[in-house]
């Protein structure tokens, strides 16, 4: 969680130095545009400058070989391209027609021109005035901006790199999360596993143990069957000579009444003889 975030940070400072040097090398470049800017305007004022020397020269010392009329309206034509950058208003420009009245105007806008480019040489470069020197300073700025270009570059590459390796840091961590989460499922796996062959090693042996019962229930009913068994055979055994001598004893009993009986009814038969014979005494 540190490492990820130290990468986040590392990241945003290398894209916030991507972007200054960016905004640098943008700055030199405009710098280097403005200073070849002028350098062209000051050269091209240059030739301005001594083109209208040789004008005027020319038109001192040579003959005409051109209209007069027609120059003068070449002039006015010239003038009126120039006006709105020669002049800041209408009112600054002369209105006299005449030859050297519009070379004067030609004149002034070259100088104007010319002030306007040393002005602005100036808050580009400063007080500097050699071409050579520009040259170098031009130069200079390149370079900077070639090195800061180079070093973009490099930034940039370095921002790449982060990401990518905060891609592959993040994918390194999902890999290890799923990884984690296979290895625990899989433990829960084993868990539920082995507790179902607990769950039917039990089963097993409730239903070993229920035969087991059956069997022993089985064996202790035929035990006592038998033990019955030998007890009505044992008591038929021991009541066998009871009924035996039952029924001799009966009928023995049988046999001994009919003499009891004939005895008696003698004796019943000598009762009277024996009263008849007392009350005759």
């Amino acid at each position: 969680m540190i490492t990820h975030f130290y990468s986040l940070s590392q990241l945003a400072e290398a894209w916030r130095e991507v972007d200054g040097v960016r905004s640098r090398a943008q700055e030199l470049q405009s710098q280097v545009e403005e200073l070849q800017e002028e350098v062209a305007l000051q050269e091209k004022s240059h030739n301005d400058s001594s083109l209208l020397s040789e004008l005027e020269n020319n038109l001192d010392v040579a003959d005409w070989s051109l209209d007069k009329e027609q120059v003068c309206q070449e002039l006015h034509y010239i003038l009126k391209l120039l006006q709105p950058v020669a002049y800041r208003s209408e009112a600054e420009q002369d209105s006299d027609d005449s030859l050297q009245g519009m070379l004067g105007q030609l004149k002034h806008a070259a100088q104007w021109r010319s002030e306007t480019l040393q002005e602005k040489r100036k808050s580009i470069v400063g007080s500097v005035s050699d071409p050579c020197e520009n040259a170098i300073r031009i130069q200079e700025l390149q370079d900077q901006n070639e090195r800061l270009v180079a070093e973009t570059a490099e930034l940039k590459l370095r921002a790449e790199r982060l990401v990518e390796q905060e891609v592959v840091q993040q994918a390194i961590k999902d890999r290890d999360d799923a990884i984690a989460k296979k290895t625990a499922m899989e433990a829960e796996l084993l868990r539920t596993k082995h507790d179902m062959m607990c769950l039917n090693n039990q089963l097993l042996e409730a239903i070993q143990r229920k035969l087991e019962l059956s069997q022993e229930l089985e064996a202790w009913q035929d035990d006592i069957q038998v033990i019955i068994n030998q007890q009505l055979r044992s008591q038929q055994q021991t009541e066998e000579p009871q009924k035996r001598s039952a029924r001799r004893l009966s009928f023995l009993r049988k046999s001994r009444r009919p003499s009891t009986i004939s005895e008696t009814s003698s004796q019943q038969n000598q009762t009277p003889w024996r009263d008849w014979l007392k009350r005759s005494k």
